[in-house]
């Protein structure tokens, strides 16, 4: 009976503590102490609860990330193959980086749509994704550069 009311106390400290993480989004409750040792080891335990969750979550954030770093070229050689395929007859004067720009967009899209979802719009890996995407969109503009092209002739040939 003893052991049972200990468990209820304890979840019920849990539950409070949990509360105050959710409702103040304290990230360090080290300092925050409610009077007695018991109900602090609580609040302890819950804030490093907290801690290790938001831990994993920005883990989480930096792997899928990554899944819009290396998204573009088989989505974009899917988009490309499948504008090749209705505009065929136009062959070879097809514009083949239309379906590149419209995957790079519908990348960025996906990525901005995720990251608000999750709030994770200010997340360093968001903005590590949106450029390395928007380098990419501008792939066509900065090949195309006459200065561009100098300074890489300038490098590769000394």
């Amino acid at each position: 009976n003893q052991g049972i009311k200990a468990a209820h106390e304890d979840a019920y400290w849990l539950r409070i503590s949990m509360k105050i993480v959710a409702i103040w989004k304290i990230d360090d409750l080290t300092e925050i102490s409610l009077g007695k040792t018991q109900q602090t080891n609580h609040l302890g335990a819950s804030c490093r609860l907290a801690n290790a969750r938001k831990e994993t979550e920005n883990h989480a954030w930096w792997l899928i990330s990554t899944v819009f770093l290396i998204m573009m070229p088989t989505l974009g050689r899917g988009i490309q193959n499948v504008y090749v395929g209705l505009n065929i007859e136009s062959w070879p004067e097809i514009d083949i980086m239309l379906p590149i720009y419209f995957t790079q967009f519908l990348i960025i899209s996906m990525l901005l749509l995720g990251s608000w979802k999750y709030e994770k719009l200010k997340h360093p890996a968001t903005f590590l994704a949106v450029g390395v995407n928007l380098f990419v969109l501008l792939l066509e503009p900065l090949g195309r550069s006459e200065r561009v092209q100098e300074f890489l002739k300038m490098i590769i040939k000394g």
